[in-house]
């Protein structure tokens, strides 16, 4: 088990499941864990038999919201990387203008740039299932506003913000 020595660290998934699993069985049987929009689909068998991981996702609410609040806008659907679009890709078929960005890391610095959609004139939502600083999300937002978009929103299922990066939102 990693050692977690002060605020702001992360403990990883397993070290998270191996705590679950510690729980005892109830009178009815397993725990039933809800899990949204797992990083990993490998990560359900990180549990043993104390726990039940039910997997769901926080998309169909999501959608709830841009039906509900954003119907009247031109909004495309962005994802930051390869791996959120091969998660959600094919959640949004609805829409057909889907942004993927793609990221190189050199050190500390993220290069992003817009592999495939078109985000001018149109309100982007970048969707993703984690997000930790935000770099790479903010960097995403950036370059597409300089490609022609008059809005960018963001929808993240798990925000994590060590050492209170949230604030970069903010600035």
């Amino acid at each position: 088990m990693e050692r977690i020595d002060h605020e702001g660290q992360i403990a990883t998934a397993m070290t998270l499941s191996r705590m679950l699993n510690a729980i005892p069985l109830s009178a009815s049987g397993p725990t039933r864990l809800i899990i949204y929009d797992i990083h990993a689909l490998q990560e359900r068998f990180y549990f043993d038999n104390h726990v039940l991981p039910l997997l769901l996702s926080a998309i169909p609410a999501f959608k709830q919201v841009l039906q509900e609040y954003h119907d009247e806008e031109d909004i495309v659907i962005a994802f930051p990387d390869e791996g959120a679009r091969k998660r959600f890709g094919d959640k949004f078929p609805e829409y057909s203008n889907i942004i993927t960005c793609t990221k190189i890391r050199k050190g500390n610095q993220r290069i992003v740039d817009v592999k495939e959609g078109e985000p001018e004139g149109k309100h982007v939502f970048i969707v993703d299932d984690l997000v930790k600083t935000g770099g790479t999300l903010l960097q995403c937002k950036n370059r597409i506003f300089e490609l022609g978009a008059t809005k960018v929103s963001a929808f993240v299922t798990h925000p994590v913000f060590p050492q209170e990066s949230f604030r970069r939102f903010s600035e």
